[in-house]
């Protein structure tokens, strides 16, 4: 579907900026209400593999509030009818219970017309990632972000990876620049579609960012408690030096 600005895709949000787009969506920054900024993720399909790893973590992070983590103000899911999905008809249609298992859970959506839905999240907006932080720099003339400043955005990354895996034993699984924020010189992680629980069933990883991706997950081993730290320092190298620490051939 075709948005533009002053659309409302929700009730009480009104989209005012288009970001950028991927492969699966796209990101607006969107006035929520009275007035106040937010991030509106935009996902095409909730039925499609994208759509069902946000879905899947939006449920283990929803109840989950930190100050180095991007809050997560709300989501809604709009089926092909353009109707509002609340949680009881999802669990009516057995999509939630589904959404874990990839076979299962496009049958119930295609069976219950929930296949196309779209899934629109909302959350804290940023000034910019750390990869624009460091693009700001190189044009400035330096190789990467000044070691004094990056070490503050490292320190609150690294303070939100602990809290998920210590406290809550989640694995993000995709650290890397474009998933920091800087909000008032300070850094929250976002982004969190390939978040998994461990020690459990969900261990079993369905994507990853090659350049960043530990090496327990390249083998097919799933994620564990260095995973993200792993991440977070090739994030680090590539931020101080400009490069990745591999050449994207190797």
């Amino acid at each position: 579907m075709l948005f533009r600005s002053n659309d409302e895709p929700v009730p009480g949000y009104k989209l005012v900026e288009w970001i950028g787009s991927g492969q699966f969506g796209q990101v607006w920054k969107a006035a929520g209400p009275g007035g106040v900024p937010v991030a509106m993720k935009i996902i095409e399909s909730a039925g499609s593999v994208e759509g069902r790893k946000e879905l899947r973590a939006l449920r283990l992070l929803k109840n989950i509030r930190y100050v180095s983590l991007v809050p997560l103000i709300g989501f809604w899911l709009k089926d092909e009818n353009d109707q509002l999905l609340d949680d009881e008809s999802l669990d009516s249609a057995g999509f939630n219970d589904a959404a874990s298992n990839g076979l299962r859970a496009t049958q119930v959506a295609a069976a219950h017309g929930t296949q196309s839905a779209q899934l629109f999240i909302a959350m804290g907006l940023g000034d910019k990632t750390l990869f624009h932080r460091m693009s700001e720099c190189q044009q400035e003339g330096q190789t990467g972000i000044p070691v004094g400043e990056l070490i503050t955005y490292m320190k609150d990354a690294a303070d939100a990876i602990d809290y998920l895996n210590k406290k809550h034993n989640i694995i993000h699984c995709d650290i890397k620049p474009q998933n920091i924020l800087i909000i008032s010189e300070r850094a929250q992680v976002c982004d969190f579609g390939l978040a998994k629980a461990i020690g459990n069933i969900r261990q079993t990883v369905g994507g990853k960012t090659l350049g960043y991706s530990a090496p327990e997950v390249d083998r097919g081993e799933g994620p564990g408690h260095a995973t993200d730290q792993y991440s977070l320092a090739a994030s680090y190298y590539e931020l101080r030096t400009g490069h990745l620490p591999f050449h994207e051939d190797d």
